[in-house]
């Protein structure tokens, strides 16, 4: 079988060297386009429901929420575990599913059972509510906004209002998560005396805020031909129309304002902490969320154009200064990666030439590492595997080039042992001919051999796919990587290698050298000596592996 793939190869070699150049640029697209990070994303299926309710110790989180939302997400299927945390005035319960299970599979899950716990949830302790889609490996930009004139509460504003909007639109960003500044709030601070006298109740202030503060229709008002749409504006839209809300009317029809029992402004909402940067004072700073399955190093790309242009639109005085891009660590990583390659590959080039003597097949068998990790490209980006550090830096060259070195070895020592024969053939068509018979006989020689050595690797990373969990999302991708890249090797150096070969040597290469000539009759005379003195071998062998141990 091998060694008919071989024959045909070379009788159609211009054809095979298409194919794999096609191959090769559609590898090179597929490059240009692969998910990168800079290491695997070992984040399981996991989805996380919050809930908040301001005011609640945890011991009431836990039971008015916590509890009713595990009972009900209770017997999902495929779930591995159900874990909860809860704390004052936030209810947190994560559902962590299979692997194999659809994130957005998951969501829907959940978001169906939770319907059933919001009905047993009271109504004022909060809603339920989904985590965004994002992984632990989902922070790619963080930034802080700056000010020497502006207050936290306006940077915190502007930040939400200006920075958000934008930010949250660009394509693969899931949520900007803001931290620091004071969060402006419209307040309402009664005087309870004034309360007390015109016995009034805050829920009874609370309700009436809540039924001022509306829009309503009232149908229309039909005239001749003319339809007049009412409508009843209730919102507010300054703080003096909070003011002038009535809140009680008395027996003679006197209203009684907000206003009058209660001092309304704006002012900031209680903190629970404080961004600083550099101990230089207050900043407002914010992290950029990345959704599941982006690719890291086009959305980063995205965020930083906005980012350009936000800086351009800053208020006078506001400065964004960024601390943390995704796209740095990436390129540092991938920088130190591809230097490892490529020296290994100089390496190897500069090895080939001197131990075999033939530039040609050398640059040959080198281009076996190049061809076959982007043709590689192609299908870890069908199967969704991201160029990491695991995945990109296990590949070994000396693998990738292992059967086309036997190949070209075998074609060179078929050179050799034919030299008497091509120097008695005078015609060029003649000689050509000889040669490719030459190439074809020697690649089926080693054909089979070279193609179990290369497969009997690819087997011993075939453990590695059994793996789960975490060990298995961080090497498997590597074992996926390494078993297509050692098989594109495989393919390549029984079908195009043996094509190359035939319109490369059109002439045979005889390379002799007296400096191997030596080196050979010191390792056969070495090799004789030692099958002579069998037994004093392994004494020795005993012995020093004792000395070592």
């Amino acid at each position: 079988m091998i060694e008919k793939i071989i024959q045909i190869s070379i009788q159609r070699n211009i054809p095979v060297v298409i194919i794999t150049f096609v191959l090769t640029i559609l590898g090179i697209y597929n490059t240009l386009n692969l998910s990168i990070d800079a290491v695997p994303d070992v984040t399981n299926v996991q989805v996380s429901v919050v809930t908040q309710s301001p005011g609640l110790s945890p011991i009431e989180v836990e039971q008015f929420i916590t509890y009713p939302i595990e009972l009900v997400l209770n017997g999902l299927p495929n779930v591995i575990e159900i874990r909860s945390i809860s704390r004052v005035g936030v209810s947190s319960v994560t559902v962590i599913f299979e692997d194999h299970v659809d994130i957005y599979f998951a969501r829907q899950l959940v978001n169906e059972r939770l319907k059933v716990a919001e009905a047993e949830i009271p109504a004022d302790y909060g809603k339920p509510e989904l985590s965004p889609i994002a992984t632990g490996l989902g922070d790619i930009y963080e930034f802080v906004l700056t000010s020497e004139v502006h207050s936290p509460e306006e940077l915190r504003t502007y930040m939400e209002w200006e920075i958000y909007r934008i930010l949250k639109s660009i394509p693969g960003v899931i949520d900007i998560n803001i931290l620091g500044g004071e969060a402006r709030q419209y307040q309402v601070i009664i005087d309870p005396k004034r309360l007390m006298a015109h016995n009034l109740t805050l829920s009874k202030i609370l309700q009436k805020l809540r039924e001022s503060n509306l829009n309503v229709g009232g149908g229309y008002i039909k005239k001749g031909i003319e339809q007049l749409v009412i409508r009843a504006e209730g919102k507010f839209n300054s703080i003096d129309e909070i003011a002038e809300t009535s809140v009680y009317t008395d027996k003679d029809g006197t209203p009684l304002y907000l206003g009058q029992i209660a001092k309304i402004q704006i002012g900031s909402a209680l903190r629970f902490g404080v961004c600083t940067k550099d101990g230089k004072g207050e900043v407002v700073g914010a992290t950029v969320m990345m959704l599941m399955g982006e690719n890291s190093r086009e959305v980063v790309s995205r965020v930083e154009k906005q980012i350009e242009l936000i800086k351009a639109k800053l208020p006078s005085g506001m400065k964004i200064e960024t601390f943390y891009n995704r796209s740095e660590f990436i390129n540092r990583t991938l920088s130190t990666v591809f230097l490892n390659l490529t020296e290994a590959a100089i390496l190897v080039l500069i090895l080939l030439i001197i131990l075999l003597g033939s530039i040609k097949g050398a640059l040959l068998v080198a281009s076996a590492i190049p061809i076959s990790m982007l043709i590689s490209s192609i299908f870890m980006r069908n199967f969704g595997i991201t160029g990491n550090l695991m995945s990109l830096g296990a590949l070994d060259f000396g693998l990738l080039v292992d059967g086309s070195i036997v190949m070209l070895e075998a074609v060179l020592s078929g050179f050799v042992l034919r030299k008497s024969l091509f120097q008695e053939i005078n015609d060029e068509e003649e000689l050509r001919y000889v040669t490719e018979v030459s190439i074809r006989n020697s690649c089926e020689k080693v054909g089979s051999a070279a193609t179990f050595s290369v497969a009997i690797i690819m087997l011993v990373y075939l453990p590695l796919m059994t793996l789960e969990g975490v060990e298995g999302k961080m090497f498997r991708p590597m074992a996926i990587t390494v078993i297509i890249s050692l098989a594109v090797a495989l393919i390549f150096s029984i079908t195009t290698f043996p094509a190359a070969l035939s319109l490369l040597y059109r002439k045979p290469v005889i390379h002799e050298s007296e400096y191997w000539d030596k080196l050979k009759n010191i390792y056969f005379k070495l090799l004789s000596s030692s099958l002579k003195n069998i037994k004093k071998i392994y004494v020795l062998v005993v012995i020093i592996f004792l000395c070592l141990y």
